[in-house]
């Protein structure tokens, strides 16, 4: 009796537990998120846009168009930057009312939303949407926007509208090579000093077609693999392909190019520029581009500055043994798993 009487209590005290859960925890939470849905500017997923365009005062309006990867399409045509273009859309699918300032606004001149200084359209699941900045608000640190609804004015955090101004420069790919480091099999450099050939082995070393027997120090070609993935433009001349001869880069004065199986991807150096860097074109990215001219010191010239002058080429973790002999006494040392040992008779 007594057991069937706890029994009833307990499942009493479930159905209770229950109850509140989902009451004072489920449906507070989903309320919760009902209430800051409801003051996000727009109700859209920024895994479904597809495509942007970005008008700003002065500048020349940007479109984005997403296939797979996202790819500026206006005013140049250039692989996009994907980590910036993903903050964007952060932003996009997140941006907050702070406040709404008018409903039906006739004159939006006060706001400077009849010329905003931004203007941000995007197609979200086959819907255009709108997003217009216009100015600073007189109190707090808040800018005058609208959205889809071009006459209900809001207020939007400043933090937000700085992460929607944009420049082309900021959506661009700054990217020149595609290929991870891992991936590339052959490296060639030409330069006034020759041309350097290198090969990946199956062994994951290195062979210069030139001097096939001459160690390579793989170490060194791994560093100059991982620099030039990492190349990144600092800066980018607007008409500087008509001057490609002028800047050095026809001919250029150094080509890299990097080789995976049937696909290529070349860089061309230039001239210097005091103070700005080296003049480079290629790698996929279109126009001329400034890059570090440090690149330049650590581009080997010759197969001396790759050769491998180690006196003794083994893998540490393959040596078994270590025969020592000091002023006529020898010892031995024999690994055991993890650690060293005197070999059984030595002292």
């Amino acid at each position: 009796m007594k057991t069937r009487t706890a029994l009833i209590y307990l499942a009493v005290l479930l159905v209770l537990a229950g109850y509140f859960y989902y009451f004072e925890v489920v449906r507070h939470k989903a309320e919760i998120e009902e209430k800051e849905a409801a003051l996000r500017l727009f109700q859209v997923e920024k895994a479904r846009i597809t495509s942007l365009r970005l008008d700003k005062d002065g500048a020349q309006p940007i479109r984005l168009k997403k296939n797979g990867q996202w790819q500026i399409v206006e005013p140049i045509n250039s692989r996009a930057d994907e980590f910036a273009v993903g903050n964007l859309l952060t932003i996009l699918e997140s941006l907050k009312i702070e406040r709404e300032v008018e409903t039906g606004a006739q004159d939006l001149q006060p706001y400077g939303l009849d010329k905003p200084r931004i203007h941000l359209s995007f197609l979200a699941d086959d819907t255009r949407h709108q997003l217009r900045l216009g100015a600073k608000a007189v109190v707090g640190n808040h800018y005058y926007a609208s959205g889809d609804q071009e006459n209900r004015v809001v207020l939007l955090d400043a933090n937000q509208q700085q992460g929607l101004d944009k420049s082309l420069f900021d959506l661009r790919s700054k990217e020149f090579f595609t290929l991870k480091s891992d991936e590339v099999d052959r490296v060639e450099i030409e330069a006034a000093e020759g041309k350097l050939v290198l090969t990946k082995l199956e062994n994951k070393g290195w062979q210069a077609s030139a001097a096939p027997e001459l160690r390579i120090k793989s170490t060194k070609i791994e560093g100059l693999l991982s620099r030039l993935t990492w190349l990144r433009a600092k800066s980018f001349l607007e008409n500087g392909e008509s001057n490609s001869t002028q800047l050095g880069l026809d001919p250029a004065r150094i080509k890299i190019s990097l080789f995976e199986k049937d696909k290529t991807e070349t860089l061309l150096l230039g001239k210097t520029k005091k103070y700005e860097g080296v003049y480079t074109k290629g790698g996929g990215l279109p126009g001329v581009a400034m890059v570090d001219d440090k690149l330049l010191e650590e581009l080997p010239r010759s197969l001396a500055d790759l050769e491998d002058r180690t006196l003794l080429a083994f893998e540490l973790d393959e040596v078994k043994a270590v025969s020592l002999e000091v002023a006529g006494e020898t010892g031995r040392l024999m690994r055991h798993g993890e650690k060293w040992k005197w070999a059984d008779g030595d002292s």
